[in-house]
């Protein structure tokens, strides 16, 4: 492994347990009535979170953007690619390596929903993406 992965998989598995738990700020799409309540203000939502220092913070690149700055470097972040949904209605993605490198991102998290009936186009656009 090299030193760079090395310093990013310490930094997000620094628990004593060897663990990780993440908060994920990221998932708004899967609500079909509206944003709740906790990602309406995501500024405050992330105040909360980081106050209570968990092992790393999980967003897409418009939060990271916008609202992640104050928090950088004291909490890991990862970056989520893909906005999506388990059914079939939706699934793009979103984020680069690229993007996570220019973020500052430790890590840079990708899902599949592998019982779509798209799934051959969910993994295919895995494919292009490499560690």
């Amino acid at each position: 492994m090299n030193t760079g992965k090395l310093v990013r998989m310490n930094r997000l598995f620094a628990h004593p347990s060897g663990r990780l738990c993440s908060v994920a700020v990221d998932h708004f799409i899967g609500y079909g009535h509206g944003l709740p309540d906790g990602l309406r203000d995501i500024a405050a939502t992330l105040e909360a979170v980081v106050a209570g220092a968990p092992d790393a913070v999980t967003m897409h690149k418009g939060v990271a953007a916008s609202a992640w700055q104050r928090f950088a470097g004291r909490i890991p972040m990862i970056l989520q690619s893909v906005i999506g949904r388990p059914d079939d209605s939706a699934f793009e993605l979103i984020a680069t390596p690229e993007d996570a490198i220019f973020l500052g991102a430790d890590a840079f998290a990708v899902a599949a929903f592998c019982a779509r009936r798209d799934r051959g186009r969910v993994l295919e656009n895995r494919r292009g993406l490499r560690a």
